[in-house]
């Protein structure tokens, strides 16, 4: 099945002439939104991130992960009058650029220096290594 990106006139264009065949044919048809799944790289930041934030308030990996996402709004949905979190690994792009960022800033308010990505990756076996220092805990 083709995926067109509507941010590309080309595409659109393509996606255009594409619907028009099933209008004009009278199908039935699905639309789906396709996300743009994180990559690896954006991934490992995501998880030293919390990692390093469960380090600064001596929690596990699961308790820093359910503090964060029942302080973050944007990581909690209300179904029938019950608060539930969303999945890291649900997240795309987008979405776990703003989580991170929103940690990060978190963080800061707590007094607390989480390095950007940038830093991280030029910094990243120092920081593995500091992980695995605590590697117990979490």
């Amino acid at each position: 099945m083709p995926v067109y990106d509507l941010s590309s006139n080309f595409s659109a264009r393509k996606a255009r002439e594409r619907l028009k065949v099933f209008f004009d044919a009278k199908y039935t048809i699905s639309i789906e939104r396709v996300l743009n799944k994180r990559t690896l790289r954006q991934n490992s930041y995501l998880h030293a991130v919390i990692q390093l934030y469960a380090i600064h308030l001596g929690y596990n990996l699961d308790e820093a992960k359910t503090h964060l996402k029942r302080h973050c709004d944007f990581m909690n949905y209300d179904k029938n009058g019950e608060v539930f979190f969303k999945r890291t690994r649900d997240l795309d792009t987008k979405d776990c650029t703003t989580f991170i960022d929103w940690i990060r800033n978190r963080a800061a308010t707590e007094g607390f220096y989480i390095p950007d990505a940038d830093e991280m990756k030029k910094e990243w076996q120092q920081v593995q290594d500091y992980i695995k220092g605590y590697a117990e805990y979490l």
